[in-house]
């Protein structure tokens, strides 16, 4: 496997700039891209290259040849929220696999999510089947099987849990968790440094077209996790109803564990005692 070098993030936004950044402190160049140049100077600031990339359904619009100059592009553009998601999403796809194979790239790395799998009461892994549940995830499953029927170019699909980290407490989304969901299913969360590392291990040992989910092993009940978060920054208490015969699923990382990849954050408990140790120490 050749050397990586230069890395192209197309969607630099939270995880795509912690992304680069570590990619940075490998010394590898890093374009990003964003549709706002106003995000340009942040970027640069960084040490990442900025670039202004649309992707639309009638084509990809771009201010600069040299952001698809690269060894490997990260697709780290999530599904927007509309009624035409399933429509609109794979069509975009299709625009950048396009662009990939014109442009003669040799790897992608995509970033979707696990709300591709179904909720099947238990777990879940790279080898379950059925139809996700969500117009969102409808929309990553498709994208994710136009760049994996691609043969000019190897594409690592990663599907991370529920985000969080830095600017990600839990605690800020217990109005959206309350009362969505019941609070006795378990969670499938993950620290973004861990989904950093991940990507980085994975580009590294995977040498072919592949799929690995990103979720810390463990995986503590929704009203455990949320009631911490909540006494951790103070505010209310969540009460979540228990709901019987609930759906939800156990997404299971063992298949990137068996690369020799060591989850920092085997526990999302244990993330949230950093995170919010370190928000104290801001």
């Amino acid at each position: 496997m050749r050397e990586i070098t230069h890395i192209s993030i197309l969607g630099c936004g939270w995880l795509g700039t912690s992304l680069a950044k570590a990619w940075l402190k490998k010394g590898a160049i890093v374009n990003g891209s964003v549709r706002d140049e106003a995000v340009f100077p942040s970027l640069a600031a960084q040490g990442i290259r900025p670039f202004r990339v649309n992707v639309e359904e009638n084509g990809i619009f771009s201010n600069a040849e040299a952001f698809w100059n690269c060894d490997v592009l990260v697709v780290s553009i999530p599904p927007a929220r509309n009624e035409r998601v399933t429509e609109v999403y794979p069509r975009l796809a299709e625009q950048v696999v396009a662009e990939v194979k014109r442009r003669s790239i040799p790897r992608v790395v995509f970033i979707s999510s696990t709300s591709v799998y179904p909720e099947t009461g238990g777990e879940v892994n790279e080898e379950t089947s059925g139809r996700p549940e969500k117009p969102s995830g409808i929309a990553l499953w498709q994208a994710e099987q136009l760049f994996l029927q691609e043969e000019s170019f190897r594409t690592l699909v990663v599907k991370p849990g529920g985000l969080i980290g830095p600017g990600r407490l839990p605690g800020n989304f217990i109005r959206k968790a309350h009362p969505s969901r019941p609070g006795n299913v378990p969670v499938n969360l993950v620290h973004s440094d861990d989904v950093v590392e991940a990507i980085l291990h994975l580009t590294e040992v995977e040498k072919d077209s592949a799929v690995y989910n990103i979720v810390s092993p463990e995986h503590p009940l929704r009203s455990e996790l949320y009631s911490r978060a909540a006494e951790l920054q103070g505010i209310g208490l969540p009460d979540f109803p228990v709901g019987e015969n609930v759906k939800f699923k156990t997404v299971s990382s063992q298949k990137l564990i068996d690369t020799g990849f060591r989850f920092t954050y085997r526990n999302p408990l244990a993330a949230l005692e950093d995170l919010y140790e370190q928000k104290e120490n801001d």
